[in-house]
């Protein structure tokens, strides 16, 4: 029987290109195993009384972010008033999450797709 690679994803890091406007973007990330994924959407779902399931995406992306972003080229800033900036790897918690809440909102979708293996690995990562 022959391996069916096309069915699964190298998990881990991954150094990865994201293209934003004309410009290449080289970012370290994680790419999660499915059981990381599955504990962390457990954490941020929630049945309802009324029987419905609840998800927080919002508290969801931010910790996928927060905790899959291994290092960005550039620097981010610290606080909203855009007045202290440095590395991602050198940012609490709290200050990454300053950076994601101004981050341009192309880069930041093209990230999480990244981290949940969406788009930007080669066949080579992808497993074909």
């Amino acid at each position: 029987m022959a391996k069916a690679n096309k069915y699964f994803t190298k998990r881990g890091e991954r150094d990865i290109t994201i293209k934003l406007g004309d410009e290449n973007i080289d970012i370290r990330v994680v790419v999660p195993t499915n059981r990381q994924h599955d504990e962390m959407m457990e954490r941020y779902t929630e049945l309802t009384p009324e029987g419905l399931v609840d998800i927080h995406g919002t508290d969801l992306l931010e910790d996928r972010l927060t905790s899959y972003i291994i290092s960005l080229p550039f620097d981010v800033p610290y606080d909203e008033e855009m007045g202290t900036y440095g590395p991602w790897d050198d940012a609490t918690i709290d200050q990454k999450k300053v950076a994601l809440s101004m981050m341009d909102s192309k880069l930041r979708d093209a990230i999480n797709d990244a981290i949940s293996g969406e788009e930007g690995l080669s066949s080579d990562e992808v497993g074909n």
